[in-house]
């Protein structure tokens, strides 16, 4: 039993099964027991808006790296977000605009005239 949770005997046939179907040595978990677990990471994780140190940042994203799957939690909700350098991609030319700033400092001068 943990808090709310209570296990019974058919968790206890569901393990066997599931330790009869996977290979000797892997890790197996009653669904009862992954649906706790899913929910104790849920309300520990980080929350956005949530200030991080970068040392923190650091050992979350070490953390994510050891995993099978870490871009969703398991409740399906998105546990990163992709980025991508557009100059990696070769053919990407940012647009070279030059900025007359007399002409900012000329509108800037006549906004106070008026």
């Amino acid at each position: 039993m943990s808090k709310d949770t209570v296990f019974d005997i058919k968790d206890l046939e569901e393990l066997i099964h599931l330790m009869q179907d996977r290979p000797r040595g892997t890790m197996v978990r009653c669904s009862k027991a992954r649906a706790m677990f899913a929910m104790r990471a849920c309300r520990r994780s980080v929350m956005i808006g949530k200030a991080l140190d970068k040392t923190h940042m650091t050992a979350i994203v070490r953390h994510m790296g050891t995993m099978d799957q870490p871009w969703n939690c398991p409740h399906g909700r998105p546990t990163m977000r992709h980025l991508s350098d557009l100059r990696s991609f070769g053919r990407y030319a940012p647009l070279r605009r030059e900025v007359d700033w007399k002409m900012y400092g000329l509108l800037g001068s006549r906004m106070e005239e008026v």
